[in-house]
């Protein structure tokens, strides 16, 4: 029998990521408007959708469709990955950036391309590939390609069908894969996600927990068990995360800065943002100046 499915599929590269994580790193909830392929090539992470959580190590891979949301934490240091966005055949609309996160910007669920009917195989998926060699020399030579001329993007069209297609047949040929699903896990994903969306206002963990309708002591032990912080540790990471985005991005004051991102006292403000940082909120604010003035004088 003729398996028409297998000339169906020629993946059209859309945006590439590479970086590293640092152990405890938890990823705002998330939704894509294409397919993402990620590499683990280094590290642990926990990576949790809306239906099942996998811990991939090196050498697993995954595919993560459009419109599911996700988010991931590096379980132990140094966590490298490689992510591609792509979509699976060619005529499809490019989406840049190819995501949304939650509390950041809104998504269009009309945008998000659907994992193709033909495609025999569930997605999202999760699979190990650490036995061929060749699969992440494929990988690693695919982002050291230019995007722009003529023979790389030939040499990229073949690395991305190579690995595309290798991670279909790990799949086809691995009998299960090993997730992880549970209440536990689909209450943390709810709590980030109200929690991200909400992060400016002046919210509370008894609120949080009344709306997850459970128990305040309940919601602190699973988050904290899951992301390794409470609801308000990570509120309050999301908070100076903000607080360090405006004094980049815009000329406000600290005071300002306080308010836009969600803490209503100044003054704790600064105490918090000293404690994870290690600076004050001003002498941070100073560093970024310096490095715009350095950055300006070499550029003359």
């Amino acid at each position: 029998m003729h398996n028409e499915w297998i000339d169906r599929i020629n993946p059209v590269f859309n945006q590439q990521g590479a970086g590293i994580w640092e152990k405890g790193y938890v990823e705002v909830n998330r939704y894509l408007y294409d397919h993402e392929f990620i590499y683990f090539a280094a590290g642990t992470t926990k990576v949790v959708t809306e239906c099942s959580s996998n811990d991939c190590s090196a050498g697993y891979a995954t595919i993560i469709p459009p419109a599911l949301m996700h988010w991931s934490k590096a379980l132990t240091g140094n966590v490298m990955r490689y992510c591609i966005h792509f979509d699976w055949e060619y005529g499809n609309p490019k989406i840049i950036p190819p995501m949304s996160y939650v509390g950041r910007d809104k998504f269009n669920e009309a945008l998000a391309k659907r994992t193709p009917a033909w495609l025999p195989v569930k997605i999202p998926l999760f699979t190990i590939i650490e036995k061929d060699p060749g699969f992440f020399k494929d990988v690693q030579e695919f982002f050291t390609l230019s995007e722009t001329e003529e023979n790389d993007r030939l040499k990229r069209k073949m690395l991305l069908n190579r690995i595309i297609c290798a991670t279909l047949l790990s799949t086809l040929n691995s009998s299960t894969q090993k997730t992880k699903s549970g209440k536990s896990l689909r209450l943390v994903s709810q709590a980030k996600e109200y929690i991200e969306q909400n992060y400016k206002s002046e919210i509370s963990v008894k609120e949080i927990a009344r709306i997850m309708n459970v128990t305040p002591t309940h919601l602190c032990r699973i988050m904290h068990n899951n992301i390794a912080m409470t609801p308000l540790e990570y509120l309050n990471a999301l908070r100076i995360g903000e607080a360090k985005r405006l004094m980049v991005e815009t000329t406000m004051n600290i005071s300002e800065i306080a308010f836009g991102a969600g803490f209503k006292d100044h003054n704790y403000f600064s105490r918090l943002f000293r404690k994870k940082t290690g600076r004050s909120p001003t002498a941070f604010m100073s560093k970024i100046t310096c490095r715009g003035l350095l950055a300006n004088n070499a550029g003359k």
